[in-house]
């Protein structure tokens, strides 16, 4: 369950806001010390401006440890969530990911948070569960494609491959997801459509054996397979499912 590196317009608007604060009390500082030096010694003016610029550095320095704890905090969270589901505590780690929901990054931009709660779910068994999850991501790309893989486990094949190419519409179409697809038609009864699939694809890779070796399955009549590994071997033409 790694941390995951999304990117949203809200969370960077969130990180502007928070420099714009940061700013604007530095320019309220330095305003302060202007305003200071041209008062007269010992003066109201003198002693009014010297305590608010003493306020203002004390909430300057106080939101500047705010903003630098929550961020330590939130990096912390993911540690800990990657670390429990490393030892297979999963109901540790999906209650984790779900404090995430408390920041204002993940209140605004949820998905990789209910990414990560719905893969501790799958751990869990709680496939349901998880499919809810995946589903309230909505189109952040890791989900849509575990959300693919659980519903083909499941035998939902027809919304397996709607999420699958969700997913492909919205990534680079590695040949994992391609052949998922594939699956997914080929046992929706789509022959002909998953041969297309493989064929489009074969068109940008003419050399992946992994695609040749589907292609025939399929004109054989059999069901496409991600045959590196099902031989328990990595495939170097695409990355390993996300999970």
């Amino acid at each position: 369950m790694k941390r995951s590196h999304f990117v949203s317009w809200l969370p960077v608007a969130l990180h502007l806001a928070h420099a714009l604060v940061v700013f604007g009390l530095a320019y309220a500082l330095t305003t302060l010390t202007v305003l200071w030096h041209h008062a007269a010694p010992g003066s109201t003016e003198s002693l009014l401006f010297g305590a608010a610029w003493i306020g203002g550095a004390i909430l300057e320095l106080a939101f500047v440890a705010y903003l630098f704890l929550r961020r330590v905090r939130i990096r912390r969270i993911w540690a800990e969530a990657t670390e429990a589901t490393r030892r297979g505590d999963f109901a540790t780690a999906r209650a984790l990911a779900a404090q995430l929901l408390a920041y204002w990054e993940y209140t605004l931009n949820p998905a990789p948070a209910y990414h990560a709660m719905a893969v501790a779910s799958e751990g869990l068994g709680e496939g349901r569960e998880a499919a809810l999850l995946y589903r309230r991501a909505g189109d952040y790309p890791p989900a849509l494609l575990n959300l693919g893989v659980l519903l083909l486990e499941r035998g939902a094949n027809d919304r397996a491959a709607e999420a699958l190419r969700r997913y492909m519409a919205r990534t680079r179409q590695d040949l994992v997801s391609v052949v998922l697809l594939s699956m997914a038609l080929y046992r929706s009864g789509k022959v002909e459509a998953a041969k297309g699939v493989l064929r489009k694809k074969l068109a940008e890779r003419p050399a992946s054996p992994l695609l040749k070796r589907n292609l025939e399955r399929l004109d054989r009549g059999e069901e496409p397979a991600l045959f590196e590994a099902a031989r328990g071997k990595p495939d170097l033409d695409s990355p390993p499912i996300a999970k």
